[in-house]
């Protein structure tokens, strides 16, 4: 009997830039998400009870909570992830980050499990500990556009 328990960190993590060239960021610890339908409730003076829910009155988007290992010497800045704040003369000066495209594909079967289109991060965690891999926690924001399957 084969064992269909996967263990560590099955998924690969990959972003798309605008070029079209996809690169490797990292090996997915966890994914969770969230997705705004874009609806809103609409309530009447003295009830306190909504009379509608409507569609598209609202904003519709995706949030993410990314937990990656990053590869040896990587941090979000070299990933291109985010931009960096200081140039080489270290003056500080704050740059616009790129969107982005992310994608999580399965390490045995190589199918796509997750996407989200234009993609930015908000805020990030890094993690160090002595004689351990670097974990990252990316807080990205975007849309999904694409399927969550490998077409």
């Amino acid at each position: 009997m084969i064992s269909i328990l996967a263990t560590g960190p099955a998924y690969l993590v990959k972003v798309q830039y605008a070029d079209g060239a996809e690169i490797t960021i990292g090996y997915a610890r966890a994914l969770n998400y969230t997705k705004f339908q874009g609806q809103k409730m609409i309530f009447v003076v003295d009830n306190p009870f909504p009379v509608e829910i409507a569609q598209g009155a609202a904003p519709s988007y995706v949030r993410a909570n990314l937990s990656i290992y990053l590869p040896k010497g990587a941090t979000p800045e070299t990933l291109a992830l985010v931009p960096h704040t200081h140039d080489s003369a270290g003056n500080m000066y704050q740059v616009a980050s790129k969107y982005f495209n992310l994608r999580v594909y399965d390490r045995s079967t190589t199918q796509r499990v997750f996407s989200m289109d234009y993609c930015k991060v908000g805020s990030y965690t890094v993690n160090i500990e002595a004689k351990q891999v670097v974990q990252c926690n990316l807080n990205i924001e975007g849309f999904m556009l694409t399927p969550n399957d490998n077409t």
